[in-house]
This record gives structure tokens, sequence and C-alpha cells, in this order.
């Protein structure tokens, strides 16, 4: 079986590379501050840690529901009704287990192919539209002055 051609275009999630590059100087002996990958450089909180054992210890091991679990999808929605007064229905709330993949599902949304998006060069983002279903263009920005531009606006 051959792979598809469209495989070809996707690009290699580069932050990986960057992260395995930066632990390697670390392993050297050199003091590196990890901003690559959006992982904390500190151990979990005491409290998520209990709360993950305990989850372990009573089986809740297994898959959840695509859009993560219904408990914690009314508990945001609560969240965003004392917080801030507005109600969004737990319906419209997805939990993902990280950014990229909740990024993916918007844009694979939201995206349409050919359409195109301005994105901040470099940033997270890059990347991400013209792989999976998205198959969008970025436009990459580096300024407000470059974003405005591309949008035919000034400020004053």
């Amino acid at each position: 079986m051959e792979s598809a051609e469209r495989l070809c275009g996707i690009e290699p999630f580069y932050v990986m590379e960057l992260l395995a590059r930066a632990k390697e100087l670390e392993a050297q002996g050199r003091d590196i501050i990890h901003m690559e990958v959006g992982e904390p450089d500190f151990p979990t909180p005491e409290p998520i840690a209990s709360a993950a054992a305990d989850a372990i210890r009573q089986g809740k091991t297994l898959y959840t529901q695509a859009l993560g679990l219904p408990e914690l999808r009314e508990a945001i929605s609560g969240f965003y009704q004392s917080r801030y007064g507005i109600a969004v229905p737990a319906a419209r709330i997805a939990v993902t287990g990280g950014a990229s993949g909740a990024l993916n599902l918007a844009f694979a949304c939201l995206a349409e192919p050919g359409s195109q998006w301005l994105l901040a060069d470099p940033g997270y983002l890059r990347g991400v539209l013209a792989d999976g279903n998205a198959r969008a263009r970025e436009i990459a920005v580096a300024t407000l002055d470059e974003v405005l531009t591309a949008m035919h606006m000034r400020y004053v």
C-alpha cells in the first residue's frame, strides 16, 4: 500500500525537534528555559497529582466521550456563568488533551480550502492550516503594522 500523496505536504511538528535539541543542550550542562512545547517547567501541583491518583484508583482510566467528560463540561459551563455572567451550554464546550488537538479541530471547522488566515510568525499555529483538513493558506505576519497593512487598515 502506498502513502497518500498529501502526506508529502504535511510539515513536521518542529516544536518536538526543538525540544529534543533543548534536551541535548541541557544534558551537556547548559541552562535551558523551556518555552517550546507549552509544558510547565515545574512539577504538577499536589492537588492535581492527588486527583489524578484518586481517579486511577477509582478505575477512571478508559476513554472519555469525544467532547470530554460531561461533568467537566458542565462545570466549565457553570464557571463561565458565575465568573463572566455568560451562558455557554455544556453542549457547546469541547475538552481536549492539548492545544494542538483543539486548534486542529477549530481550524477544520472554520477554515475553508483556499481561505486565508493571518498568523503571527514566529508563532504556535504555523503550519496547522496547511495540514489535515483545513487546506487553508497562512499569511505570516510579524508586527501590528504588517497585520494592519494586510487588512488595508491604519491606526493613529
